[in-house]
């Protein structure tokens, strides 16, 4: 502390300064308060904008999921996809195209197969029962 004494239009004043360098001890556990709210605001604003992004980068994956649950081999008309400007999404919708327009196809040859394959064992069926018959018509049916 440095004491002076001035002499000012026939005042005396007595000026006191003094420099308070506190130590790295009285420091530290401010510092250290300092980074503790400093990093949970930080650690706050990353999770609040990583759910926004990831929100908004994931929308069109999300839509394109619904769609998917909702597809049905036996509608007619094809799957309509949202679109996106994503590469990656891009492809992917145009992959689930290419693949649930032959799941389509496929179901439907599958289906004119069975279909034909029964109309098909229907007539040796009728001409086996129309032999296995009774000629008097009573019998066995």
């Amino acid at each position: 502390m440095v004491t002076s004494f001035y002499l000012i239009n026939g005042v005396h004043y007595r000026v006191m300064t003094y420099s308070f360098i506190p130590s790295f001890y009285q420091l530290l556990p401010g510092v250290v308060d300092s980074f503790k709210w400093i990093l949970l605001v930080l650690l706050v604003l990353v999770i609040i904008s990583g759910g926004l992004i990831s929100k908004y980068i994931l929308a069109p994956f999300k839509r394109t999921m619904r769609v998917i649950q909702s597809f049905d081999l036996k509608q007619k008309e094809a799957i309509l996809l949202p679109s996106t400007r994503t590469s990656e999404f891009v492809e992917l919708n145009q992959f689930l195209q290419k693949m649930t327009e032959k799941a389509r196809e496929d179901y439907q040859l599958l289906k004119e197969f069975t279909e034909n394959a029964s109309h098909e064992l229907q007539t040796p069926t009728a001409v086996i029962r129309g032999k296995a018959r009774p000629a008097d018509g009573v019998g066995h049916p």
